[in-house]
């Protein structure tokens, strides 16, 4: 009832300062337990860049220890501040970051679907890494995984199984380019 009554400034002011005190409280080392708590306070104090930062560490740390269904709710989280976050990109250099975001979001989160039985979503996943990939044409790194990722939900029928060992060997071929093992 109380926190109900604040003013929304105080609110904020009041989020503000739980994050501020908890990131300066806790070691940097142990902070991974309160990644989902420090999102959460950021939130409330209208820091989408900071509530951004920890949603990813959580999302991370509840994947790590198989907490899929939280990791998912982390990882949606995440997408949804990066696209709100894209609106107010100034430079080639910020968009380029929000696409390897994205890309490890996503990657995340298919993961993340898959361990909780829900293949249709990972696979939607999965086929959205290959244009985001595409796009960051400079860093082919992105692309080799993307085609990996691609061949192995290829397994439905035949020609999926051609297509999906045609991006495997594009896949090859791109590593043996760049000299990655």
């Amino acid at each position: 009832a109380a926190y109900d009554s604040l003013l929304s400034t105080q609110r904020a002011a009041y989020h503000l300062k739980a994050a501020k005190y908890l990131e300066n409280l806790v070691d940097a080392d142990a902070l991974g337990g309160y990644d989902g708590m420090l999102a959460y306070h950021y939130q409330g104090a209208g820091n989408p860049r900071k509530e951004h930062f920890y949603t990813i560490l959580a999302a991370e740390q509840a994947h790590k220890i198989y907490a899929n269904a939280e990791a998912l709710q982390y990882y949606n989280r995440a997408l949804e501040l990066l696209n709100s976050l894209d609106n107010d990109i100034q430079s080639e250099q910020q968009h380029r970051a929000i696409q390897s975001q994205r890309f490890e979001i996503l990657k995340g989160r298919r993961e993340a679907h898959f361990q909780l039985g829900q293949v249709e979503a990972g696979k939607a996943d999965t086929k959205a890494l290959l244009p985001l990939a595409r796009e960051m044409e400079d860093e082919p790194v992105w692309l080799i995984d993307a085609l990996l990722a691609q061949a192995d939900i290829s397994r439905e029928n035949r020609d999926d199984l051609t297509q999906g060992l045609q991006m495997a060997q594009e896949a090859l071929t791109l590593a043996k380019s760049l000299e990655d093992k």
